[in-house]
């Protein structure tokens, strides 16, 4: 809590991870996490959960 209100009094705002694109979705496995574009080559996933009972394990990507 100490560290929240440091930030506020220095005027820091919350780390920048990238453009905001939403929450992934869960068909099964209780996945989870929210995705970011970082840049034309990168994405990340903050806060991902999977069970780990998935037969196989694999990221399907789809460009609009």
């Amino acid at each position: 809590m100490r560290t929240a209100a440091a930030a506020v009094v220095l005027g820091e705002s919350a780390p920048f991870y990238g453009v905001t694109v939403g929450p992934l979705s869960t068909f099964s496995h209780r996945v989870s996490g929210t995705v970011y574009i970082v840049d034309e080559k990168r994405i990340r996933i903050k806060q991902f959960v999977y069970d780990g009972q998935g037969p196989g394990n694999f990221l399907l990507q789809r460009i609009y």
